[in-house]
């Protein structure tokens, strides 16, 4: 019987398995857990565990913890994931990555948007401003 880690975990790498997630997307998938933590920084650890854990399976010279690492490094955007390949293989990275399934990287972006808002703002009086979406 799985633990409800090992349930967390599993349910991660089966969706890295089917959707390239950025770290804060996957976060929110998990949202329950880890009252105060940042979607973000849920979605880098959970993939950091995953990443371990696929190092650890490789180290054993076993073609599943590659295969995981590679869904790691690409579905996963994981750096970690790609240095390792790297060192495993001697292959250097492909350094090319999609998009982020659910936010087709959108929450890269959120810092330009939030620059000009600000610049836009300078020109007006305020104490403080809501941010609506259609």
């Amino acid at each position: 019987m799985n633990t409800f880690r090992e349930e967390v975990l599993s349910k991660a790498l089966k969706m890295l398995k089917k959707y390239p997630l950025c770290n804060h997307c996957l976060g929110r998938q998990f949202a329950m857990l880890g009252h105060g933590v940042e979607n973000a920084e849920r979605g880098a650890a959970i993939k950091l565990v995953l990443t371990l854990n696929a190092h650890a399976v490789a180290l054993e010279k076993k073609r599943e913890g590659v295969k995981l690492l590679k869904t790691l490094a690409f579905n996963g955007f994981s750096k970690n994931a790609e240095k390792i390949l790297q060192k495993i293989t001697k292959k250097p990275g492909k350094g090319k990555h999609g998009k982020c399934y659910l936010c087709e990287n959108a929450f890269q972006k959120i810092h330009t948007y939030v620059e000009k808002a600000v610049e836009t703002l300078k020109l007006y009086e305020y104490r403080s401003f809501v941010v609506g979406v259609e």
